[in-house]
């Protein structure tokens, strides 16, 4: 069964699925919902790391070093339950500037290695990753 994927740059990936990050701020407007894998992605500048250090600590949560932030593969999973448009405030995580994705449900996944992609991009899902899914109310 093929699933939509995301990929997000780490820190932001481990704190959907850790740190209570509820919005993935995007520049586009997505029409997708329902379940989506979490990608995380392999690039993660020491700059990128630092400005998302920084902004998690703020809201109260302290994000892993890098040394220990799986990259380059699925890492979990979510609910896209709606998008908010620039301007309205959805979250302390959504940027005002940006569409901010409403995210429910996210579920950790045993990592497993995948090329990321810009966008929405299919993920043929595994059997386990499937019963893991469905466990979390993800797939039917």
């Amino acid at each position: 069964m093929i699933v939509k994927a995301l990929s997000v740059r780490q820190p932001w990936a481990w704190l959907i699925l850790h740190g209570g990050k509820d919005v993935e701020n995007r520049t586009w407007r997505a029409n997708a919902r329902g379940a989506i894998l979490l990608h995380a992605s392999s690039n993660m500048s020491s700059a990128d790391y630092e400005r998302c250090r920084d902004f998690a600590v703020r809201l109260g949560v302290t994000v892993p070093e890098p040394a220990e932030l799986e990259r380059g593969g699925i890492v979990g999973a979510f609910r896209l339950a709606g998008v908010a448009k620039p301007g309205e405030r959805a979250s302390p995580w959504h940027f005002e500037e940006c569409f901010g994705f409403q995210i429910e449900g996210a579920t950790p996944l045993p990592f497993r290695p995948a090329k990321g992609r810009l966008y929405f991009f299919g993920v043929e899902t595994t059997a386990a990753e499937r019963r893991l899914l469905r466990r979390a109310g993800l797939l039917p």
